[in-house]
């Protein structure tokens, strides 16, 4: 089973999960990581693409729409508890979270994308991802 993936069938992934989570949690879709990495996961494996849940904390640099504020804001809740989830292949992390972000920011913040991150490269300095946990493969 191959472990590569097209970005564009990611993109379809999460542009599907998006819109799920939208339709079924129109009040709070964009606190629902857990259930959007579990989606992801189980569409990766329909692709026929390996994949693995991982929790921990994810942080970001945030600038605000007029560029007079920004900050470091993410998910985080500490050492015990995972404060976000979010699907590991072979090659590239993949979360829908970071696209959410703005949406819970103390200040109208810039949009962010998605994450499909080829691992083979460095992440960006503005980004921290913290693994506490990991679920296991699906395969």
């Amino acid at each position: 089973m191959s472990s590569e993936i097209d970005l564009i069938e990611i993109e379809h992934i999460l542009v599907t999960v998006e819109r799920g989570l939208r339709q079924q949690f129109p009040f709070d879709f964009h606190e629902r990581c857990a259930y959007a990495s579990y989606a992801i996961r189980a569409l990766l494996k329909d692709a026929g693409t390996q994949s693995e849940l991982v929790g921990g904390d994810f942080l970001a640099f945030v600038v605000s729409t007029d560029n007079r504020r920004a900050g470091v804001q993410g998910f985080a809740f500490g050492e015990q508890q995972c404060s976000h989830f979010w699907v590991e292949t072979d090659d590239r992390i993949v979360d829908l979270g970071p696209f959410f972000l703005p949406r819970e920011s103390s200040y109208p913040a810039v949009s962010m994308p998605a994450v499909a991150w080829k691992m083979s490269y460095a992440l960006p300095h503005d980004t921290r991802r913290r693994m506490s946990s990991y679920h296991g493969r699906m395969e």
